[in-house]
């Protein structure tokens, strides 16, 4: 899960559009896999490639249902004074995905998921009121598929994305005056952005399988309205992107009951170079420059039928910032995350199978070190950590 802290300094009296903008542009770009890809790892899809719907037998429902408790820590020094501040969230992703097998050359299906969201809330009393601001993020993504077997060994797939994001802020702007009061600076917004994706697997022999898929940049311009004390826009809009991201698996079956699998994904950060913010409360802001690089993700998963009717699952996994070392006091994202998780999966009837996860993400401690401009002072460690649950409800036929 990726947290931003916007190292920002502002002394009490001292209003910076700078700072304005670091702090509500970079909440606006989250991974597009950034909470799914934890609760599929346990059943060894860590994405939705299309082509994967092959594997379906007849026609298949799949209801997911994920809860996350964020609980991230700062201590140290910022722009609201010396201590620790805390953000405990809650967060649930529901998911639906329908497939069925017209004949043995094509499979077609739906899905419908929240593909991230995103919750942070400090405090507006908090040290960092000035620097984190409260923020909840949704999305809603409705997803048709197809998969074609080109041959017995190899099978493509193809999907559209209509992604809908939703966008609260709100954070503390310091008094240009010490006769007047702080005043929340608050915008809410919303967008349809559309993209697609697209993949391959292919059967290397009875026992492996390799596969592959691309998923394209994603453009959203949300509307909607800032406000301010006395002031409100009705016409604010943000326009920023989710980047194309490809992913890369192989699965292998060691016998009948043990299989791994080892996927990466590799998302294009640096297509998210600039995020434009216009019409606010307080008017257009300077565009903010992400200087994002390209980054990793690092996932190996293991199944194991114990019986018929029970199977165990472990995996471990690594995701790398897509911020700069150099810059990880500047920019918005957390640090390198791992995370490990097990699994349990049954079979309760014929046709039913009920799959329980959970999964722990974590980071090291980010020693938080930003003195080098007079505007931008935040000095600690922070700790980041995610507990997952996640329920698979699957009936096949």
């Amino acid at each position: 899960m990726h947290r931003f802290y916007h190292q920002s300094h502002n002394k009490k009296h001292f209003l910076s559009f700078y700072w304005i903008v670091v702090c509500f542009g970079i909440f606006l770009i989250l991974p597009q896999q950034s909470h799914p890809a934890s609760s599929q790892i346990f059943s060894g899809l860590s994405f939705a490639n299309p082509a994967e719907l092959a594997l379906i037998q007849k026609q298949q429902l799949k209801l997911y249902g994920t809860y996350i408790y964020q609980d991230d820590k700062f201590s140290g020094i910022s722009a609201g004074g010396k201590g620790s501040a805390q953000s405990k969230q809650h967060l649930f992703l529901p998911e639906f995905r329908y497939s069925y097998r017209f004949n043995s050359k094509v499979v077609a299906g739906l899905k419908v998921t929240e593909p991230f969201a995103a919750k942070d809330d400090y405090g507006l009393n908090s040290i960092l009121r000035y620097t984190v601001p409260k923020v909840d993020i949704t999305t809603q993504d409705i997803s048709p598929n197809i998969s074609y077997a080109l041959t017995k060994k190899f099978i493509i797939g193809f999907g559209l994305d209509s992604i809908h994001y939703q966008l609260n802020i709100s954070s503390i702007i310091p008094s240009p005056s010490p006769l007047l009061p702080d005043a929340a600076f608050s915008n809410e917004g919303s967008d349809w952005g559309y993209g697609y994706h697209a993949g391959f697997l292919y059967r290397i022999n009875l026992s492996t399988y390799v596969d592959a898929a691309y998923f394209s940049k994603t453009h959203f311009k949300l509307h909607g309205e800032s406000y301010y004390p006395y002031t409100t826009s009705t016409n604010a809009n943000i326009s920023t992107d989710l980047p194309a991201t490809t992913t890369l698996s192989l699965t292998h079956f060691f016998n009948t009951k043990f299989f791994m699998r080892g996927s990466l994904a590799y998302t294009q950060w640096h297509q998210v170079r600039l995020i434009t913010i216009k019409n606010t409360a307080l008017g257009n802001l300077p565009p903010l420059q992400t200087g994002y690089r390209n980054a990793l993700f690092y996932m190996l998963a293991g199944h194991y039928q114990l019986k018929p009717h029970l199977g165990l699952s472990a995996n471990i996994l690594y995701e790398q910032s897509p911020t700069l070392p150099r810059r990880i006091e500047t920019n918005g994202f957390d640090s390198d995350m791992y995370g490990m998780g097990v699994g349990l999966d049954f079979h309760p009837v014929k046709h039913i199978n009920i799959a329980m996860f959970y999964d722990h993400l974590f980071s090291q401690n980010d020693h938080i070190n930003n003195n080098r401009s007079p505007i931008i002072q935040t000095v600690g460690t922070a700790n980041f950590s995610d507990n997952i649950i996640a329920i698979h409800f699957t009936w096949d036929y």
